[in-house]
């Protein structure tokens, strides 16, 4: 009787243990839940008439947001959209406001990582700078702050 019990003892053992390796081993052969895009749309705000012109270098890009800005039909909200370096980016010029126009950089990253720097002062005077040395960081002029759209 002894012996059937400690047969039955360790067959029950064996059989819990078996389950418990069972279920990991099937965790480890799921891919993730959500192997979908990132959770922020990449889109500028409604309101802004954006031209997309595919893939540019930077100092390319300002030039023609200049040229975009300088046109009389261009509007107080404008941008563009294009691709440099394995971003995808949005310039976005919002002259709504005449004493506090902002030039706002939004970039997806090829990982997701979505990013957004507003930049003050007058964007013609940032895009000039960035036409000649491909970024809208210029010395004189107030640092972008820069947010990470996720949160």
């Amino acid at each position: 009787m002894k012996a059937l019990r400690f047969v039955l003892g360790a067959l029950a053992v064996l059989v819990a243990v078996a389950g418990v390796v069972l279920l990991f081993v099937e965790d480890l052969d799921r891919g993730p839940v959500n192997t979908g895009p990132a959770g922020v749309v990449f889109a500028p705000p409604a309101g802004f008439r954006v031209e997309t012109a595919g893939e540019l270098a930077r100092a390319e890009a300002a030039r023609r947001l200049a040229g975009l800005l300088a046109s009389a039909s261009s509007g107080p909200r404008l941008g563009l959209h294009f691709e440099s370096g394995g971003f995808a980016l949005d310039w976005l010029v919002d002259r709504s406001d005449p004493a506090a126009p902002v030039l706002v950089e939004r970039s997806a990253g090829p990982t997701g990582t979505r990013v957004e720097t507003v930049y003050a002062g007058d964007p013609a005077v940032r895009l000039a700078w960035a036409a000649g040395h491909g970024t809208l960081a210029a010395p004189g002029l107030p640092a972008g702050e820069q947010r990470n759209l996720y949160h």
